[in-house]
């Protein structure tokens, strides 16, 4: 019984975490959706291209992790760990929110030494 109760818990955990994943793929959309509406008012064609960028590959995601969740309710779900450089993920979250953050006035900096893994 208390092994049913853990797996029920990292259930749990995981379907939290994918929720919480796919709220932010939704806000990325959203918010792109709407500097692209602003872009396409003033005509800015690189800055048009870029929202769509980060749109479609928002989507992309979002559709990954419906897929993810669909498999782990299946019971599909294939535990592969593998190391992963933390940098280079961090980067690929900065380029999505980049544009955004400049339109705002943000900087942003990341400090993560080089091959962190």
């Amino acid at each position: 019984m208390e092994k049913l109760q853990e797996l029920n818990d990292a259930k749990d955990r995981f379907f939290s975490i994918l929720g919480h994943d796919l709220k932010n793929m939704f806000h990325n959309i959203i918010g792109f959706g709407d500097l692209l509406k602003d872009d396409i008012k003033l005509g800015n064609i690189k800055t048009i291209e870029e929202d769509v960028r980060v749109i479609n590959s928002a989507a992309e995601m979002l559709l990954s992790l419906l897929l993810l969740g669909t498999n782990a309710q299946r019971g599909n779900l294939l535990f592969k760990p593998c190391l992963l450089v933390l940098n280079e993920m961090v980067n690929e979250v900065v380029d999505e929110i980049y544009e955004i953050a400049i339109r705002k006035d943000i900087k942003l900096k990341m400090t993560i030494p080089e091959n962190l893994k």
